[in-house]
């Protein structure tokens, strides 16, 4: 399982920098990402994640920070912790 670290700040910059190492990963196998990490999570990082999260059904959202779940919570997909917690 391929994991992916979030920056600190997931801006715009930020998840165009991601974008491609998700898709590889995602191309790989089952993906785990980390946001312990991140303090403030820009929509365009969400929707990133979300897509992702919906097209890899093996990629896991894990050790979701404060910022992090806040963001999910706010676009209603809390959800989509619960089953990536502890992955």
């Amino acid at each position: 399982m391929t994991t992916i670290e979030l920056p600190t700040h997931c801006d715009r910059k930020a998840t165009a920098a991601l974008l491609p190492e998700l898709l590889d990963a995602v191309d790989a196998g089952p993906v785990r990402i980390d946001g312990a990490k991140v303090e403030r999570m820009g929509m365009a990082m969400l929707q990133v994640l979300l897509a992702a999260r919906r097209s890899a059904p093996a990629l896991k959202l894990a050790d979701p920070s404060g910022a992090m779940r806040e963001a999910l919570s706010l676009a209603g997909q809390q959800s989509l912790l619960d089953e990536g917690e502890g992955a």
